[in-house]
């Protein structure tokens, strides 16, 4: 299990790697948005997404808008 809040730790994180170890990677890109808006609850991916299913903000976005991104 994974808390809303460590998935948006581990999101920023994957940036900030991904930012200091791949230098050469131009673009990245978050694909996960609005599972929960398109799944049902019992689906293995509405978890994965960065908004409920109301269209309000899940931690993880929150954090994604937070974060610099240069």
């Amino acid at each position: 299990y994974v808390s809303e809040e460590q998935q948006a730790t581990y999101l920023v994180g994957a940036y900030n790697w991904a930012k200091q170890n791949w230098p050469w990677v131009g673009v990245m890109f978050l694909w996960n948005l609005n599972f929960s808006t398109v799944s049902p609850p019992t689906d293995e991916k509405t978890p994965w997404s960065i908004i409920y299913a109301d269209y309000s903000p899940r931690p993880a976005y929150e954090a994604v808008r937070r974060m610099p991104k240069r």
